[in-house]
């Protein structure tokens, strides 16, 4: 015991380096973790539909994508979904005819937004990626806008990769 509490005495100042070294690193570490976490982007989307006041038998669907996150959202790939598989489309043009065909209602009017790999979407960004005016859907047409969805692959601005899935977040 005695060997103990000379070798301690002795090396008090080693002891005390050890010490501080051991805390400095889970400083950095903590830091690290800190950093990554206040620059974490969120994606979510919202699936919208409402009647015009002036036209009962019109419906107006909007889809829309916000970043709630704390950090910039940068797009990698961007998808559009039918009954869980992709529309691939190229231009809104194109998405629009295939959504048109998918749905099978009379499409008066349409907006669609494709996001470019690399689109830097900023916190607290939001905006439509699609607005459908449709004339008197059906029941099942009506339901089968429950099938589109949108799956997005994005980064953060440390490169941490992340999946967003509409279909993960459906009532």
């Amino acid at each position: 015991m005695q060997a103990i509490i000379n070798w301690c005495s002795q090396n008090v100042s080693l002891i005390v380096s050890v010490c501080a070294l051991g805390l400095t690193l889970q400083q950095i570490w903590a830091t690290y973790k800190h950093n990554r976490l206040s620059v974490r982007p969120l994606l979510a989307t919202n699936l919208e539909k409402a009647a015009p006041l002036n036209a009962p038998d019109v419906v107006v669907v909007t889809a829309s994508i916000s970043n709630c996150g704390l950090g910039p959202a940068i797009i990698q790939k961007i998808e559009v979904l039918f009954g869980g598989v992709p529309l691939q489309a190229e231009t809104p043009e194109q998405l629009g005819k295939m959504v048109q065909e998918k749905l099978g209602a009379e499409i008066l009017d349409s907006y669609y937004k494709l996001l470019r790999k690399h689109h830097v979407m900023r916190a607290g960004e939001s905006f439509d990626l699609a607005r459908i005016t449709v004339r008197a859907p059906t029941l099942q047409q009506q339901e089968a806008f429950s099938q589109l969805h949108v799956r997005v692959a994005y980064e953060s601005a440390y490169g941490n990769k992340q999946t967003y899935d509409s279909r993960d977040h459906t009532n």
